[in-house]
């Protein structure tokens, strides 16, 4: 399976793709309004990542380490409707990732959110939004030449 398309799933449970590493391609609809933890946990050829406005949270455990958990091929990430980025939310330990998307949707960037990811390049834009850690540590152990954009809107 190398492409999925789950245009009227309301709700994605936990584990649902586990491991699913042949997936490249991921279309969540515009439904979408959960996706509980560790649901595309090492997803690991998942290559481009839209998180539309219907959905608001994510699911995570302990409040820490999202539904995306290793997924280590990441190129692109676009946030559209979520409010926070919770705390090592994105820790995908991506080695490639070149394009990260905020949307002004997104108020609150949590503690290590995007830890372990190679590629990042920090830079502040004008934006609507808080980041909680305090000298920039939503962007922990990120390094590299990534776009980080955060649209205003």
């Amino acid at each position: 399976m190398t492409s999925v398309v789950l245009a009227h799933v309301e709700e994605i449970g936990d584990s649902a793709f586990y491991h699913c590493t042949g997936m490249m391609s991921l279309d969540l609809g515009d439904s979408i309004t959960k996706i509980e933890e560790d649901a595309f946990y090492g997803c690991s050829s998942l290559e481009n990542l839209y998180i539309p406005d219907s959905l608001k949270t994510l699911e995570t455990r302990s409040g820490h380490l999202g539904p995306f958990l290793e997924c280590t091929g990441l190129k692109t990430i676009s946030i559209g409707g979520l409010e926070k980025i919770e705390c090592g939310m994105f820790r995908t330990g991506s080695r490639v990732l070149e394009k990260l998307t905020i949307r002004s949707s997104v108020k609150i960037i949590g503690i290590s959110a995007f830890n372990s990811s190679s590629g990042y390049r920090t830079e502040r834009v004008s934006g609507d939004y808080s980041d909680e850690a305090a000298n920039g540590y939503a962007w922990t152990s990120a390094s590299g030449s990534t776009q980080l954009v955060i649209e205003e809107g």
